[in-house]
């Protein structure tokens, strides 16, 4: 967790402002300090972004830049995890190494250290079924959650559809799956990826 704590004046400060960090994430990182003319909007020391523009190549382009929202964590798989699910045949085809941006971007050479189960084209519970012991992974670990949610907004809401209703019925498929963010578009092949 990373925590900003930002002390000011009430009107305007001549001279130069005082900027104090901890460079690492354990305990006894160490601190760093400087003087700037302005601290800017990121609190840090680095480029002040306040003045950046909408890029039109990125608004054009029609990709989704969120990536793929699980609505579970029994989606994810750790190394271990997959290690049994790979020896399945019919399984290997909805596993994909998962990397988020805060991994692809923030360490150099990074690899993905999860893996995702990504049922998204299996357009009905037939179809998953056939993806072996991915799916029932997914029946015993996510099911029952997706149902109890499904079961819990019909009763606060008085209502036969809603949101959490309507997911359970392909509680297979991620609450958002972002169709193709594992298709080959991450810069790993059959990479899925998620940006926050």
């Amino acid at each position: 967790m990373h925590v900003s704590i930002a002390n000011w004046i009430k009107g305007t400060h001549d001279g130069p402002k005082h900027l104090t960090w901890q460079a690492g994430d354990r305990p006894d990182s160490p601190w760093h300090s400087v003087d700037l003319p302005v601290i800017n909007a990121a609190l840090s020391a680095g480029t002040d972004v306040t003045g950046a523009r909408r890029l039109e190549v990125n608004a054009r382009s029609g990709a989704c830049y969120q990536g793929q929202t699980h609505g579970h964590k029994g989606f994810l798989l750790d190394g271990l995890e997959v290690g049994a699910l790979l020896r399945d045949a019919k399984a290997r085809p909805v596993l994909h190494p998962y990397l988020t941006a805060d991994e692809m971007i923030g360490n150099q050479g990074s690899q993905p250290g999860r893996w995702v189960i990504d049922l998204n084209g299996a357009d009905d519970l037939f179809s998953a079924m056939k993806a072996g012991a991915a799916f029932e992974r997914l029946r015993r670990e996510v099911e029952p959650e997706m149902r109890a949610k499904a079961e819990a907004e019909r009763a606060s809401s008085g209502s036969e559809r809603g949101p959490r209703q309507s997911h359970y019925e392909r509680w297979w498929k991620h609450w958002r799956g972002r169709g193709n963010s594992s298709n080959g578009s991450a810069p790993y092949p059959a990479t899925s990826w998620s940006v926050r």
